[in-house]
């Protein structure tokens, strides 16, 4: 269970560090890009591992 909050932290930070890296146009557009990849990524693994934290306390109860 702590595995997976902290693969989800780590993955947050990340994208923080992406939001960060930004100089000069070129490079802007393609933070923008790997943004939106990465921002797909994320809500697909946050609501995968809300999934599974929900199968796991249910089977826990």
């Amino acid at each position: 269970m702590d595995d997976t909050i902290d693969a989800q932290q780590r993955q947050q930070r990340n994208v923080d560090n992406m939001d960060q890296t930004s100089d000069g146009l070129e490079s802007a557009a393609n933070e923008d890009i790997l943004k939106a990849s990465k921002v797909s990524s994320t809500s697909w693994w946050s609501s995968w591992v809300q999934k599974s934290t929900d199968t796991f306390e249910s089977i826990k109860k």
